[in-house]
């Protein structure tokens, strides 16, 4: 795995636990829908690096 997407990774991990745990616990401020969807688009950026790097590399495999 590159570190591009491993960094993608952790932010979203980050992201996605400051938004349902610790917002919620310090701030008195519930879970929002823009933080799920911003570790979500992270996490499908980094799946989407990854399948792509994996495909090139069987393609020039099998010739």
């Amino acid at each position: 795995m590159k570190k591009t997407n491993i960094s993608l990774v952790t932010f979203a991990v980050i992201i996605k636990v400051l938004n349902h745990f610790v917002s919620p616990i310090f701030f008195d401020v519930g879970p929002d829908s823009s933080g799920t969807g911003l570790s979500i688009l992270l996490l499908a950026i980094a799946l989407l690096n990854h399948l792509r790097k994996n495909n090139n590399c069987t393609n020039r495999c099998l010739k």
